[in-house]
């Protein structure tokens, strides 16, 4: 099971990724990446999955997040939110050059633990989380938009009113509602934004 994302552990974790513990990036990385490769496999086109998967965009996303986590500021959002920034800036540019049929890779700056890679494997192969992606397949869009952008982005509810233009209010309703029925399926501990 996953572990919950509570903001002391995080927080901490941060800032020893900051002062250079490389040993703490391999840490928050399994905190997020099954919210963040259930987002990846929705996001990503069926069409273009054989070309550029969930696995490459979650890799990718985090190769960019290391190379960046010094300009993280837990002022201006959560962490969380922030990566999933830096995932959906991520996924537009590779689907753009999917699209141009030139696919470049960003090399990393640092070098990525080598256990990443099994971690990532490991998440594409747990069975609630296919059960989760099979759930997402059978929602209504507005829900799939809700799911997304509250409960895997984290988006406060006053920018998804505006997305969605929907109110506040029932925003907050839709998101309880969809997040209860899909804790009921035992999801991962974690995996959606409380």
């Amino acid at each position: 099971m996953v572990d919950c994302m509570d903001e002391t552990t995080t927080s901490w974790l941060i800032r020893s990724l900051q002062a250079g513990e490389s040993s703490a990036f391999r840490d928050l990385y399994k905190r997020i990446v099954p919210s963040l490769y259930v987002w990846a496999k929705v996001r990503l086109p069926h069409e273009i999955q054989h070309r550029f998967d969930a696995e490459d965009l979650v890799q990718e996303t985090w190769c960019r997040a290391l190379a960046r986590i010094s300009t993280f500021d837990p002022e201006r959002g959560s962490f969380r939110a922030w990566v999933f920034g830096i995932a959906t800036k991520t996924c537009a540019e590779e689907l753009r050059r999917l699209h141009r049929r030139r696919v470049e890779r960003v090399e990393s700056p640092e070098e990525l633990p080598a256990d990443v890679s099994t971690v990532t494997q490991r998440v594409a192969r747990m069975d609630e989380l296919r059960r989760l992606l099979q759930r997402i397949d059978k929602l209504d869009a507005l829900s799939r938009d809700i799911l997304l952008y509250r409960g895997l982005e984290g988006l406060p509810y006053r920018e998804l009113s505006e997305r969605l233009g929907l109110s506040v209010e029932a925003c907050e309703i839709r998101w309880r509602r969809l997040r209860k029925q899909l804790r009921d399926e035992l999801l991962p501990k974690g995996l959606l934004e409380p």
